[in-house]
């Protein structure tokens, strides 16, 4: 995989965590809830930022943020059936997305791919430490 289309998989991935964090915060019942998917969704706005600045450095356009397919149907279950599942569900790309940026490095022949993830998993364990 090319770093380009690397950098567009990562930006749809941080699209869709985006869009489903949000659907926890509508969910959510409690304010503690309802402020921490509210950060880790900034947290994924923020790189959606970055993987569309360097897109765009780059004479690449992103396109429109939409939420994929999947991301989708998983807010419809979330919202329809059961948010655990959801909740559940996130923690577990979290574990994923921490693996995929690590292996970002491996896969990137660009210094300026890197860059994105390292701002990634600095953000990520300043928001883990505090909670």
């Amino acid at each position: 995989m090319n770093d380009i289309a690397l950098w567009r998989k990562s930006w749809q991935d941080e699209v869709d965590a985006n869009f489903l964090y949000q659907v926890l915060v509508d969910c959510a019942i409690s304010d503690k809830e309802k402020s921490l998917y509210r950060e880790l969704g900034q947290c994924e706005a923020e790189h959606i930022d970055a993987w569309e600045n360097l897109m765009q450095e780059h004479q690449e356009n992103p396109g429109r943020r939409k939420p994929s397919t999947k991301a989708k149907i998983l807010a419809w279950i979330g919202r329809h059936y059961n948010t655990g599942f959801l909740q559940q569900y996130m923690g577990q790309w979290e574990g994923r997305e921490v693996r995929e940026y690590l292996l970002l490095h491996l896969k990137a022949s660009r210094p300026e791919t890197r860059a994105p993830a390292a701002n990634w998993l600095t953000r990520r364990a300043r928001i883990h430490a505090n909670r």
